[in-house]
């Protein structure tokens, strides 16, 4: 009975030297962020309100996902976003545009004033490919701004970006997706400013 109960208790140190640790993934901004757009006055004079970002379904949760086939999906058991990308990229959306001077004010609700504008964001890709020995990041975006007056969408810009990648390293991933959607966030507000200066003329 001695004997039995040792072993019992040096298997169970040993599971519990190999205990696999659920290792957590924040998407953020690049670490060196230029905003395309660097004044003090506002492009646009209004307030936008920022519309929760919808994410396709497939995408949708704290499970990161992996690409090899052009149709097959396999989500990572020990590896998860600390955060859903819904929420990830909102807060993202927010900070950028609360550090620019595309709109007057931004916000995810207004009590008092009546926004001019909103933005949708859709993440319809999110998702690290691995095709032989090569792996790539990949985020397929839209954005829209809409009036909320009229209705009538003003500007839409869509993405469909691939990042290599040095290694396959889920750090390395949820870095580069970060880089693509400021890119893309970048291009977004360009195409804002052009549009405003062509009403202009």
């Amino acid at each position: 009975m001695i004997v039995l109960l040792t072993g019992l208790t040096l298997l169970m140190g040993c599971g519990s030297q190999n205990k696999i640790v659920t290792k957590y993934y924040v998407i953020a901004a690049p670490d060196s962020m230029e905003y395309v757009i660097n004044r003090k006055l506002p492009i646009l004079e209004g307030y936008c309100e920022i519309a929760p970002v919808k994410v396709y379904p497939a995408y949708d949760s704290q499970k990161i996902v992996s690409k090899s086939n052009s149709h097959e999906i396999v989500y990572y058991r020990y590896h998860q976003w600390a955060q859903r990308p819904d929420e990830a990229f909102f807060l993202m959306l927010e900070v950028y545009f609360s550090n620019t001077s595309v709109f007057k004010g931004v916000s995810s609700r207004y009590w008092r004033i009546d926004p001019a504008y909103k933005l949708m964001a859709s993440v319809r890709q999110l998702e690290i490919i691995q095709e032989n020995k090569h792996v790539s990041a990949h985020l397929s975006v839209e954005f829209k701004l809409v009036s909320n007056e009229t209705k009538e969408l003003l500007i839409t810009h869509q993405a469909n970006r691939f990042k290599p990648l040095k290694k396959n390293d889920l750090n390395l991933f949820t870095k580069a997706i970060g880089e693509l959607f400021y890119d893309e966030l970048n291009v977004f507000s360009e195409a804002i400013v052009k549009q405003v200066s062509d009403d202009n003329q």
